[in-house]
């Protein structure tokens, strides 16, 4: 059975960097650094190795139908994902999936999965993604992954959690055999103390709001307002350094968890979660029931409490198609999202409002292609930054393409 570590021994091993190196050798082994490994759909994670649980693919294929239930969930209105009339008129011919969508193929975030193994108990927190993407995600595109995981190194500090960055890389790959993108990823495992009411161990204290009538009518209308540019050009000659993006206007609630995690596919039965948990469920207990909890704390404020945080809380995967739903609003049909990256630095917790917001900060030509990098930021109803320096490369179309 894990155990929490003792207030002593969390110390004691702030103290002495031997103990944390000793923690790092084990959570290397668990990762099998340098190894690369399908990450896959089917069967059961192996009794020893790596483990990819949750984190393993949950569809293979990008249909009509996942890709509708994806940009239902993420707010995405836009006809280029959704109406066949649409897209005949459009350079694609046929639909086509929003950058964000491979999340939905295999969540960015499922490096550190295998540090469950270890003896005592650590939550796993996305810290962050760069993502680069190579090909339009087509419908009906079908998908292998492939990750590496690189790295683990120490970030304790006297005033932090005992924890550690694992960095790790995922490849994803269509029925071709071309890379569609590529993804970095940063995961933080922080080793975890006994839970307490009163200390919340991950994240900042929540401040809750209750919204009237009026501020929720008002926030909808903003929504309602957004413009999606759709077949209009926006090119890269009239884009000007310093301009700003419409932003775009979320709400996080229960059902927008519900949605966005249906749309991952993660929606098991007890059995099938018993089976992928076959050698941890006595971890996920319930206190109340004395039943295996397979919720995760992005859905339930019981799941977040048992890794130390007070509420349940957005994913960052759910996040980042945010704000590639207004950049994809902003550029229109004829823009690619070429790379996006974030560093997380905040948490958005469950009933809370968002706001995506964006700049351009640079246009230039490179390699041919005429680029406009981005600012991207997502912050709650209080103005406290969830992502604060989040980054985009657009390439865009150009008057002058074709003229020498």
């Amino acid at each position: 059975m894990k155990r929490y570590l003792t207030e002593s021994e969390i110390a004691r091993a702030k103290a002495d960097k031997n103990i944390r190196d000793g923690i790092i050798a084990e959570i290397e082994e668990k990762l099998e650094i340098g190894k690369p490994r399908p990450v896959t759909v089917d069967g059961p994670d192996p009794e020893k190795g790596y483990k990819m649980g949750v984190y393993r693919m949950t569809r293979r294929v990008a249909t009509e139908d996942a890709i509708r239930q994806f940009c239902d969930a993420t707010g995405d209105l836009n006809p280029l994902y959704r109406n066949r009339d649409y897209v005949k008129n459009t350079r694609y011919g046929g639909i086509i999936a929003p950058a964000q969508f491979l999340g939905a193929v295999a969540p960015f975030s499922g490096i550190a999965k295998a540090t469950e193994d270890l003896d005592f108990r650590v939550a796993r927190v996305d810290a962050g993604v760069n993502v680069e993407w190579l090909k339009i995600i087509r419908e009906n595109d079908r998908f292998t992954v492939c990750e590496y995981p690189t790295s683990v190194k120490d970030i304790t500090r006297e005033n932090t959690a005992l924890q550690f960055f694992i960095n790790g890389n995922r490849v994803f790959k269509n029925q071709r055999d071309e890379v569609v993108a590529v993804v970095e990823i940063t995961g933080i495992v922080i080793v975890m103390r006994e839970p307490s009411l009163n200390v919340t161990q991950i994240g900042k204290q929540p401040q809750f709001r209750t919204f009237s009538e009026a501020e929720v009518e008002a926030w909808f209308e903003k929504a309602e307002k957004e413009k999606i540019r759709g077949a209009d050009p926006l090119y890269w000659e009239d884009v000007k350094e310093g301009d700003e993006l419409p932003p775009a206007h979320h709400v996080f609630t229960l059902a927008e968890a519900i949605g966005y995690s249906a749309a991952m596919g993660r929606s098991s039965s007890w059995r099938t979660q018993m089976a992928l948990n076959r050698n941890t469920w006595k971890n996920l207990i319930d206190p109340e029931s004395g039943l295996p909890d397979f919720t995760h704390w992005h859905l339930t404020d019981s799941a977040a409490q048992r890794l130390g945080m007070e509420r349940a809380n957005c994913l960052g995967m759910q996040m980042r198609a945010w704000l590639g739903r207004m950049i994809g609003n902003w550029m229109g049909d004829d823009g690619f999202i070429k790379k996006m990256g974030d560093q997380l630095r905040g948490v958005l917790y469950r009933d809370s409002l968002a706001l995506c917001r964006g700049r351009v900060v640079r246009k230039y030509i490179e390699n041919g292609e005429h680029l406009v990098d981005l600012a991207v930021t997502v912050e709650d109803h209080d103005g406290r930054f969830i992502i604060p320096n989040g980054t985009a490369t657009v390439v865009l179309l150009s008057r002058n393409m074709g003229i020498s």
